[in-house]
């Protein structure tokens, strides 16, 4: 993008490891527990953890680093001064006072449905990996996904239940 706004603290890039953890916003208990797992172990290691801070997988791995009181990103689909959706607020105060919130959007827009798909090419763009912890088979996760394959990042599954339609997409990038 040709411009982005943060609201936090912005970081030395060059001395981050950055984890994009995205996934679907109706998880299943398996994927609530491993993207919260995950997201914490990593965090504890020092790894910064990137979502888009929506409901379902974000917020999971968002928590679980914030309870590691670990430096975490978020990337907004609406201008960083708009807490969306309003549920993940304590969060959003939580980052803007000690992680990072970043959005191409300028301040006071909306969260645009539009926004959101093009809010993902950020976050891949600005981690060093991406990890589908959970996700079905047409799902923004997966379009993250081959955006950071497209642009030699490092992509990261976990495999799930044959039967779930949630986990479908993860299963098919293992194949």
């Amino acid at each position: 993008p040709l411009v982005l706004y943060a609201k936090g603290i912005i970081p030395d890039w060059k001395n981050i490891f950055t984890v994009g953890i995205v996934g679907t916003r109706k998880m299943s208990a398996y994927g609530n527990r491993i993207t919260g797992e995950f997201a914490q172990k990593l965090a504890k290691r020092g790894g910064v953890i990137v979502t888009g801070l929506a409901v379902g997988n974000d917020i999971v791995a968002t928590r679980a680093a914030i309870k590691q009181k670990q430096f975490t990103i978020a990337l907004l689909g609406g201008g960083v001064d708009i807490v969306y959706p309003r549920e993940n607020e304590l969060e959003y105060d939580y980052l803007a006072n000690h992680g990072l919130l970043l959005s191409e959007r300028p301040p006071g827009e909306p969260p645009f449905r539009w926004n959101f798909p093009k809010r993902n090419r950020i976050l891949a763009g600005i981690c060093r990996a991406v990890v589908v912890t959970e996700a079905p088979e047409k799902s923004g996760a997966l379009i993250t996904a081959h955006i950071a394959a497209d642009e030699g990042r490092d992509v990261y599954t976990f495999p799930g239940n044959i039967n779930l339609k949630s986990c479908r997409g993860t299963n098919m990038l293992i194949q």
